[in-house]
């Protein structure tokens, strides 16, 4: 009988440790995924890449489930010294097992399986002790198959989970920075993120509103100050929502318009709504014109009915232009040059 995956999988890792849990030394007992196999996709089979295993015994497997152990820590004792990430990730962060990302002082920002109720089971005590924060860092957009200017690391769906008569909205993707606005703090990608002075402008921007957010409500949007590498001339404004979230849930396109316009926030331009069917005509039309990769970025699509956190990749793809970065030094570490305003 052919072995499984998961035979496979255990057998190579068990024989690269020895057959040794890698804390302890003693006999091992389960091939530990060290990112939980829910973060992997398409291609990577669930995780089951022998980098992202390591050889435990009984109790150390379930201190490791239980994060007593970044990833990191852990590919460090079975001598791993890259293992491979998920590519809803993004690198230059530490993890723990279920993709939430720890934090130099220790606490951690609640990643895309944090709310699954197996894994709040897991992670009660650490929840009970205040570990995470009330951040949450936004999702990584998975690439549609046919987007050809991401990252090596990026994701690109295989195939779209949107269903043919789903209703979805077509917006413009942006070339400038992700930003995300709570009633006490605003941060680019990372909570970390620290100071630019590209941000300033959004930032005394959201401070004329940002109280008027609930303690779980969080707007993201788009830092448009500074030139990328697409120059605009026409801005209605220098930052562009794009996202409204009530805890886990992000809001319906209906629902965030609304609340966008009781805020006084403009939203990203809308190129296209209808079904997924009706879109996919529109997006043939689109990639007709070549005009629309010299003068865009991409375009992002987005179901129209609120979705939870956890069904972000199933909710939400992008196309960006092949090549749309035109400089080898990052935007931040060159001279600011501002992009322009309409009138």
């Amino acid at each position: 009988m052919a072995s499984t995956l998961r035979e496979d999988f255990q057998r190579e890792v068990f024989e690269r440790d020895n057959y040794e849990c890698v804390v302890c030394g003693h006999a091992a007992k389960d091939a530990h995924h060290l990112y939980e196999r829910r973060l992997w996709g398409g291609e990577y089979s669930g995780g089951y890449i022998t980098e992202n295993g390591v050889s435990l015994c009984a109790q150390c497997h379930l201190d490791a489930e239980a994060t007593t152990w970044s990833v990191q820590e852990l590919a460090e004792m079975a001598g791993i010294l890259r293992p491979p990430l998920p590519p809803i990730l993004e690198s230059g962060h530490i993890y723990d097992k279920w993709g939430n990302l720890i934090l130099p002082d220790g606490t951690r920002m609640i990643g895309p399986l944090y709310y699954d109720s197996g894994v709040q089971k897991i992670l009660k005590p650490l929840i009970d002790k205040g570990t995470f924060t009330d951040y949450i860092k936004y999702p990584r957009t998975p690439h549609l198959a046919w987007s050809a200017g991401g990252e090596a690391d990026e994701m690109v769906l295989e195939q779209t989970y949107f269903q043919p008569s789903q209703d979805v909205v077509v917006t413009e993707k942006m070339d400038g920075e992700n930003m995300t606005v709570y009633n006490d703090k605003i941060h680019a990608r990372s909570i970390d993120s620290g100071y630019h002075a590209s941000r300033t402008w959004v930032k005394n921007f959201a401070a004329k509103w940002q109280g008027n957010l609930g303690h779980e409500e969080r707007v993201c949007g788009e830092n448009m100050y500074a030139v990328h590498s697409l120059k605009y001339d026409e801005l209605p404004s220098y930052f562009l929502g794009f996202s409204f979230w009530t805890g886990r849930w992000c809001q319906s396109w209906d629902r965030t318009l609304e609340l966008f316009e009781i805020l006084g926030v403009t939203p990203v331009p809308v190129l296209y709504e209808g079904t997924w069917d009706q879109t996919t005509r529109w997006i043939q039309g689109y990639h007709a014109n070549p005009l629309n990769d010299q003068v865009r970025e991409g375009y992002v699509v987005r179901s129209r009915d609120e979705f939870a956190l956890d069904e972000f990749r199933q909710s939400v793809a992008k196309y960006v232009r092949p090549n749309h970065v035109t400089s080898d030094a990052h935007w931040r570490h060159n001279k600011l040059d501002k992009n322009g305003l309409a009138g």
